[in-house]
């Protein structure tokens, strides 16, 4: 059974995953908040 934390370690590199493949296929950047292939990466916790 997963942990709290290995779950979200699991989530955000799925997130990063999916963002790296964005640009790999052309997409570039957008500024919605919720959009996986928004510029930045917030990592707290």
């Amino acid at each position: 059974m997963r942990s709290d934390r290995q779950t979200k370690v699991c989530t955000k590199v799925r997130a990063v995953v999916m963002h790296e493949l964005g640009h790999l296929v052309s997409l570039d950047h957008v500024e919605a908040p919720s959009g996986i292939m928004q510029p930045g990466v917030e990592c707290a916790g």
